[in-house]
């Protein structure tokens, strides 16, 4: 497999981008915490798929196990959303 200097690059550049956008979103004047967090959380996401996508290869393997890696991290992720709104909820009672 060819080494593509020029798509590192750009997902470098993509990153970088990402990552002044996440110090840059905190600092925006009237942003309600909750937009604050999901548009964090958001960015955190799209970095870690184009790493994962680029840099571990999975632009390279078969459908069926993008969809298994996919559906690996996915379930941590349901599981932490599941016990924030329990948690939000046992708040608000």
């Amino acid at each position: 497999m060819a080494v593509n200097k020029k798509k590192y690059w750009q997902i470098f550049a993509w990153l970088t981008i990402l990552t002044a956008l996440e110090v840059g979103v905190v600092y925006v004047p009237g942003v309600s915490i909750t937009a604050l967090v999901s548009c964090l959380i958001l960015m955190a996401i799209a970095k870690a798929a184009l790493v994962a996508y680029h840099f571990m290869h999975l632009s390279h393997e078969t459908k069926m196990v993008r969809n298994g890696v996919a559906f690996c991290l996915a379930i941590p992720a349901v599981y932490a959303i599941a016990l924030i709104g329990e948690a939000a909820w046992r708040l608000l009672s």
